[in-house]
């Protein structure tokens, strides 16, 4: 039972997070949240660090597309360090160091940016 359930639990996270992309394209970004952050806790039930990072730092794109920056940098600075605390350096660490870097940029941070890309490069 107990994998049964793990296994619906991913594969329904994995549908709402594929649902978002449609609703973000339709500009419906609200909706697109509500569906990340219930894929969030799909994963969180099931301990899937990977599934969580992912909804996370979807979310975090989200915010920006609605101008929201500022909740998006916290986001995708969460996931930064729940990725670290994991010893999860892999591509989604990778996107994740990016957008933070961008968002420095767009708000001028450029001190911050290269600290960023300092890290990158490591």
């Amino acid at each position: 039972d107990y994998f049964i359930k793990v296994s619906d639990n991913i594969r329904i996270a994995e549908i709402k997070e594929l649902e978002t992309e449609f609703d973000v394209i339709k500009g419906r970004y609200d909706e697109a949240l509500v569906k990340l952050r219930s894929s969030y806790t799909r994963h969180s039930d099931v301990f899937n660090k990977r599934g969580k990072s992912r909804c996370l730092r979807k979310i975090g794109d989200v915010l920006v597309l609605k101008g929201n920056v500022d909740d998006a940098l916290t986001r995708y600075k969460r996931v930064e360090r729940e990725l670290i605390r994991s010893d999860q350096i892999n591509d989604e660490s990778f996107i994740t160091r990016i957008n933070i870097a961008r968002i420095y940029t767009y708000k001028g941070e450029y001190s911050k940016t290269e600290e960023i890309f300092s890290k990158i490069k490591k």
